[in-house]
């Protein structure tokens, strides 16, 4: 089902009639998917390959939802809330392969994940207030 709603755009202008469900959103739940589903065997197996490609598909679909979206006049705040948080659940599943994989990073790794899904989660949720 194609839900309708009004949003507020990026530019704070009301977007009356925008599609929760549209290209960009599409783009964003198959590359989190896709990402997360390399990533969950990366784990299981130990193998490099499947973390990597995980990642490639992780970060490749980012670029893609945001820029379909820009071109596509798609740009909604659903969208973005749901890309910031299909990014904390990409980055965290790659993140543990790579843990698996390379378990003395953990530190650095540590630091990163508490900073990326806590404070860049925080400011990038910042423009619902």
């Amino acid at each position: 089902m194609i839900a309708r709603t009004a949003a507020r755009g990026f530019d704070g202008g009301v977007v009356v009639g925008a599609r929760l469900v549209n290209v960009p959103n599409a783009v964003t739940l198959v590359r989190t998917v896709v990402a997360m589903g390399l990533a969950l065997p990366a784990i299981v197996l130990e193998s490099m390959w499947l973390a990597v490609a995980a990642y490639l598909v992780y970060w490749v679909g980012d670029v893609l939802d945001g820029m379909t979206a820009r071109w596509l006049g798609q740009e909604t705040r659903a969208g973005a809330v749901f890309d910031i948080v299909s990014d904390r659940a990409c980055t965290s599943l790659c993140a543990a392969a790579l843990l698996v994989l390379l378990p003395e990073m953990w530190v650095p790794v540590g630091i990163f994940l508490v900073q990326f899904m806590v404070i860049d989660c925080m400011l990038s949720l910042s423009f619902l207030f």
